[in-house]
């Protein structure tokens, strides 16, 4: 539990928000021993998170740049979580050969999001004599339903094979499958290989290398912004030289343009593709000396664009007036 968070500099006491952060969880492991050369392990966990965040003040939140942040802070948002993980890996060893293989579900839950920030306004003022004029540039207000529940789903499996070519030099190669359900990307294949040598005798100086490529997951953030700005839901009204304190008709405020927040049809789950190369040098018994380099490529990153944004050389007019 966190008080009185959010102030300081030009933030008023009175701006601040407390923030609660709970997390119950029960799991079960198995290590279940078949053969001296067969071993399966069976991990799951089962957890429920409760997140709060409550504004000291209900007051608008009043902003004057380099003068002060006063009002309320307009954080007010709770945050829920009943979430499934399992893990469920055999291993097996053979001669030269170390075989592991498995399926990882990192998620399986049900989240919830009730987004109440916001909901008394934002008033921004461009210098301290407009605030004592009561004579705000802008406000931006949330109005709407801010209550989300929706199920995400991330899937996993593998299969790596490590080989003793000789007794200095091991090999070992791989590959993971990846899923998400808000992603209808179903070809997320990620091969890996990398490799031990010890080119001495006395085996003290290690030459390590490998490269493989990993997939990223959206997480919670993106998938609740594409449920709570879909055009019905939530409503966030920008208003340049309002009243202040502003008086609202429904005329006006249907009048004003929505936001939307819309997942590109084309998007695939993006991926780093990494390599490294090392060198480890045992000095003493209990002294090892490594140097490493690691080389990472994005490819395909996340981001968030506002394909609605006026265009040069006024950016005044929106190229689509009717949105946000």
């Amino acid at each position: 539990t966190d008080n009185n968070q959010g102030v300081g500099g030009f933030v008023l006491p009175e701006a601040a928000y407390n923030f609660e952060d709970r997390e119950d969880e029960v799991y079960f492991n198995d290590s279940l021993v078949m053969s001296p050369k067969l071993i399966n392990q069976f991990r799951i966990l089962v957890g429920r998170q409760h997140t709060p965040t409550t504004s000291l003040s209900r007051d608008p939140s009043i902003v004057v740049p380099g003068s002060f942040v006063g009002g309320g802070a307009q954080a007010d948002r709770l945050q829920t979580e009943t979430h499934t993980s399992l893990n469920e890996i055999v291993s097996w060893s053979h001669g030269k050969h170390d075989i592991r293989a498995g399926i990882n579900v990192p998620d399986i839950s049900r989240r919830g999001l009730v987004d109440l920030t916001n909901t008394g306004g934002t008033y921004s003022f461009s210098t301290l004599q407009d605030y004592q004029l009561r004579r705000p540039y802008a406000l931006v207000q949330q109005q709407g339903d801010g209550k989300v529940i929706f199920l995400e789903t991330v899937l996993g499996a593998f299969f790596q094979e490590e080989y003793r070519l000789r007794p200095n030099l091991t090999i070992s190669a791989g590959v993971r499958y990846d899923w998400q359900n808000y992603l209808h990307d179903n070809n997320n294949i990620a091969p890996r290989v990398s490799f031990a040598y010890a080119p001495a005798k006395n085996r003290k100086t290690i030459v390590r290398g490998g490269a493989g490529f990993f997939y990223d997951r959206t997480g919670p953030g993106p998938v609740f912004d594409l449920e709570r700005y879909n055009g019905s839901r939530l409503r966030q009204i920008v208003l340049t030289t309002p009243t202040y304190p502003a008086l609202f008709d429904a005329a006006m405020l249907a009048a004003q343009p929505i936001s939307l927040t819309r997942l590109d049809p084309t998007i695939k789950m993006p991926y780093t593709a990494q390599f490294s190369m090392g060198v480890e040098r045992q000095l003493y018994k209990g002294t090892t000396l490594s140097a490493t380099y690691w080389a990472t490529r994005g490819v395909g990153l996340f981001r968030s664009r506002d394909i609605n944004a006026p265009p040069p050389p006024n950016y005044q007019v929106r190229p689509i007036p009717g949105i946000g």
